[in-house]
């Protein structure tokens, strides 16, 4: 997935090591903390609700090093 290589490339971010890794669905980050990421319209389980797009503005810690990210 695009945005979380990117997350993972400029924001050090890592993939979450017990959860799935597939083309339209990731989870990065760890049992402290995740960012869920999904195609825009792939369906949420177990539901028949749309993923949908959305502006977001997340300020996080990494080793005690805070930085802001924005996903458009």
């Amino acid at each position: 997935m695009v945005l979380a290589d990117k997350l993972i490339r400029e924001d050090q971010l890592y993939y979450f090591k017990k959860g799935p890794k597939r083309e339209d669905f990731v989870a990065l980050g760890d049992d402290n903390g995740l960012f869920v990421i999904s195609n825009p319209f792939r369906n949420w389980y177990p539901t028949d609700q749309p993923a949908e797009k959305h502006f977001t503005k997340i300020k996080i810690s990494i080793d005690g090093s805070t930085k802001d990210i924005s996903i458009n």
